[in-house]
């Protein structure tokens, strides 16, 4: 075999091995996109109450407590909670105005942390008397505080500690509506669209635009059973299958080619000395 293709074929193997081990590392990192997100993120605030869930999604990572700190205009909205399933045990602090604390942990002696993405809470928004507009609801959560939002993997490390990480938290903005009057709201069915859980029948939450049962929101049927519940609490304590049968592959593959890229180069310098 000629010199020149022997070194292009070397040259050749080793940089792919080192592209898909470069691949892989940034994979990796993109997985840990740990957050807060609303849902929904838009709607209108009716006077008999609209509910907003407070989901965690965890990504790849492995949780053993989560707190919410959102924050909301006290003169335009008052806002109440109703515990979810993500966590065991979950605590509410609304002594300050125009904030509420939500705080779900698992009890002490947990090994193995929750996973995937669930409701911590869901929250109930009704408009202050007189109050018109809109209202924001977001996370409060900065890199230079240690007393807000916070996500905390098993290994305590909090995955909100950087402005970047806190940035991936969903914001929501809402339209108050001060009479029942003004607004004819159509009730939305299992699996319907939705803009906020108000229009969603008895039973069910606006999930992600969708009306969803709470207590399995990944189901699209909303008749929950044992494995729907645990999707949506995210207990599962299995890794995604998904992200393993990647890493897996690519980092076999960049093995494989390492190893032959080896071997070609002591064969091509075996040749070269024998000839």
């Amino acid at each position: 075999m000629p010199k020149q293709i022997l070194l292009f074929l070397q040259r050749l193997l080793l940089f792919t091995g080192i592209f898909l081990f470069a691949g892989q590392l940034s994979y990796s990192k993109a997985q840990a996109a740990a957050h807060f997100e609303l849902s929904p993120t838009t709607g209108v605030i009716q006077t008999a109450g609209t509910s907003v869930a407070v989901i965690v999604n965890a990504d790849a990572n492995q949780l053993k407590s989560a707190s919410a700190v959102i924050t909301y205009d006290a003169a335009k909205v008052t806002v109440t909670s109703v515990n979810g399933t993500y966590f065991p045990t979950v605590t509410t602090d609304t002594t300050k105005s125009g904030e509420i604390v939500i705080s779900g942990t698992l009890p002490i002696g947990n090994t193995v942390g929750v996973t995937g993405t669930g409701t911590l809470a869901t929250l109930t928004l009704k408009p202050v008397s007189g109050a018109t507009g809109s209202v924001s609801l977001g996370f409060r959560c900065s890199e230079s505080s240690s007393d807000d939002s916070n996500l905390i993997t098993m290994t305590s490390t909090n995955l909100l500690a950087a402005t970047s990480q806190c940035s991936a938290n969903s914001t929501g903005s809402y339209t108050l509506v001060t009479s029942s009057s003004t607004t004819t709201t159509t009730t939305s069915q299992c699996n319907q669209d939705c803009s906020a859980s108000a229009v969603c029948a008895s039973g069910l939450t606006c999930v992600t635009g969708k009306c969803r049962n709470a207590s399995c929101h990944t189901s699209t049927t909303c008749s929950c059973t044992g494995a729907d519940i645990a999707a949506a609490q995210g207990t599962s304590t299995l890794p995604k299958t998904a992200s393993i049968n990647q890493t897996t592959l690519l980092i076999g593959t960049g093995i494989i080619y390492l190893i032959s890229g080896g071997f070609l180069v002591t064969q091509a310098k075996k040749y070269f000395r024998s000839h």
